[in-house]
């Protein structure tokens, strides 16, 4: 969150490497990619072993291509993805050159895979738990997803946004 003079730097601080911690749920997809959508169970033939999904990992790591979730604020045609889906006038949208910079499992339990992802700008979490359900041939989503860095920024020194007027007053009484 930017507030007054830093609101200048917020594109600068976007641009930069982010971290994610993401749960994905296998198993099912969503219309969404994330909890959010309409859930399709997928029938797996078999479970994936630990060994199968650290396999499939390694493929997403550094330079991809990736669709963004149709349910994105990417602009098709001058409006955002999302717009056009709520009208009902899905638009597809062309890959991009997106990088992870690592990739990692967190913990492992069907149907739950747990992850530490660090990405470049423009990357969409969302896309890559959709992928690595492809992948996996059992259809994933993210359950949960949390930004625990921006470039040098982590969650360590981030406030509550409930905490923020109090923090705010604190350091701007007269």
């Amino acid at each position: 969150l930017g507030i007054g003079e830093a609101t200048k730097d917020l594109q600068k601080v976007v641009a930069k490497e982010k971290e994610y911690f993401v749960r994905i749920k296998l198993g099912e997809e969503s219309t969404t990619d994330d909890a959010e959508g309409e859930k399709r169970t997928v029938f797996a033939r078999e479970i994936p072993r630990s060994d199968k999904v650290a396999e499939a990992l390694q493929k997403f790591k550094g330079k991809i291509k990736q669709v963004p979730p149709l349910y994105s604020a990417v602009k098709v045609e001058g409006k955002e993805s999302y717009k056009w889906v709520r009208a009902g006038e899905p638009k597809e949208l062309a890959p991009r050159e997106v990088e992870i910079k690592d990739i990692e499992i967190v913990s492992y339990d069907w149907p739950n895979l747990s992850l530490k992802v660090v990405t470049g700008p423009g990357f969409y979490i969302r896309s890559l738990a959709r992928d690595i359900g492809k992948d996996l041939k059992t259809g994933g989503y993210v359950s949960e997803l949390f930004r625990t860095r921006v470039g040098e920024y982590t969650n360590k020194e981030a406030i509550k946004l409930e905490e923020f007027a109090e923090f705010w007053t604190s350091r701007h009484r007269s």
